[in-house]
């Protein structure tokens, strides 16, 4: 039953994702070519956009490796502002992924006892052994 819910998670993880990749750098949005002749804007990528496209690197990098529409950095971009929120929003992708892979396995108590146990038995059998031994080579 766990397994099935971790394949419907990551499932679900994988549809937001495409649905999100229209967010992505490099596309439309963007595009200083849509601007009007004679109309000034200041159609560049700010902050939240590098955050955003810092935070989805993973995603992006992954579609940009299948079709040349998709770029992993934006680069109609407003400068060092851009650059911080990419910065910032890898950081914390990176970190999270790193979290999620270092899943630790905490032993129970039982488990934890039936080791000592084990351990336990095998200095014993070996302490056993050895004091075997001195004995027999004193005897010859």
């Amino acid at each position: 039953m766990v397994v099935k819910k971790r394949y419907m998670i990551l499932l679900c993880l994988l549809l937001v994702g495409v649905l999100l990749i229209g967010c992505a750098p490099g596309n439309d949005r963007w595009d200083p070519a849509k601007e009007e002749p004679g109309i000034e804007t200041e159609n560049r990528a700010g902050f939240w956009a590098g955050l955003w496209h810092g935070f989805i690197i993973v995603i992006t990098f992954i579609v940009s490796l299948f079709t040349d529409e998709v770029g992993i950095y934006e680069v109609n971009n407003k400068g060092w502002s851009y650059n911080l929120g990419y910065l910032i929003g890898i950081c914390i992708a990176m970190s999270w992924a790193g979290r999620m892979g270092r899943k630790r396995k905490r032993l129970r108590k039982s488990e934890v006892n039936d080791i000592a146990d084990a351990v336990s038995e095998r200095v014993t059998k070996g302490v056993e052994e050895t004091i075997g031994r001195e004995k027999s080579e004193n005897r010859d």
